[in-house]
């Protein structure tokens, strides 16, 4: 099951096509893939944080009837949309998303930031699991590591510490050295935290026949994006 609200505090199941879809991608973001080199990517990371350590514990917060899943993200999420309803129905979850063209981490009104978006979901209850995919639309805005992991620590401070997180990292083609700063700074951050994952996005985005423009997916790139997020849903689930 999926219900995706956008914007926040409209609890609206929305039915598009994928080509509806795809055509809001190009307002995503100020970056406009052309080209470029992959290697300023991060190297393969094996999704549990730390690095190496013991398998994450993805347990729900707390027992429920259903599990809840929220979905926090960008463009790229609502392309994807059409493959994340089929993976929820069969997964058997309840899948809230709230995705938006153009949505950053901590800025923006219009659409409104994701920790605005947080907020919004914590006041309706905690879900059972939180699936990030948002820094795209930031990527390029900040100039270090400790840039990023500021944005990324004010999202993540905001979400209680029991509760899972699955984030999905960036990359853009064209920036493939800011993609980088942002990866390294959001496997720093929930090393902290804690209680997490990190779905690798930047090890598949860079296969030919991924991104239509650097940036957005193509058809096969929004089902590889769809399964990326299923993986990490079914591994909270297991």
């Amino acid at each position: 099951m999926i219900r995706m609200s956008t914007p926040i505090a409209r609890r609206t199941l929305i039915g598009a096509g994928v080509a509806s879809l795809i055509a809001l991608l190009s307002a995503c973001g100020d970056d406009d893939g052309a080209g470029g080199r992959a290697d300023g990517t991060l190297p393969l990371f094996g999704g549990t944080v730390p690095p190496g350590g013991p398998a994450v514990d993805l347990t729900p917060a707390q027992e429920t009837p259903g599990r809840d899943v929220v979905m926090i993200g960008d463009s790229i999420t609502v392309a994807s949309a059409p493959g994340l309803e089929a993976a929820a129905a069969d997964l058997g979850i309840t899948l809230v998303i709230h995705a938006e063209v153009g949505r950053r981490i901590t800025v923006g009104s219009d659409p409104v930031a994701g920790t605005e978006v947080v907020e919004d979901v914590l006041d309706d209850g905690l879900p059972d699991l939180f699936v990030i995919a948002l820094g795209t639309n930031d990527i390029g805005k900040y100039a270090t590591e400790d840039e990023y992991a500021t944005q990324i620590r004010e999202f993540v401070g905001l979400v209680p510490s029991v509760a899972p997180i699955a984030w999905v990292d960036t990359y853009l083609r064209d920036r493939p050295d800011d993609s980088a700063l942002f990866n390294a700074a959001l496997i720093s951050t929930l090393s902290v935290r804690g209680n997490a994952t990190i779905a690798g996005w930047s090890n598949i985005a860079t296969e030919d026949g991924i991104l239509s423009d650097g940036i957005h997916p193509t058809d096969d790139g929004a089902a590889e994006f769809t399964e990326l997020v299923r993986d990490a849903i079914a591994s909270w689930l297991d």
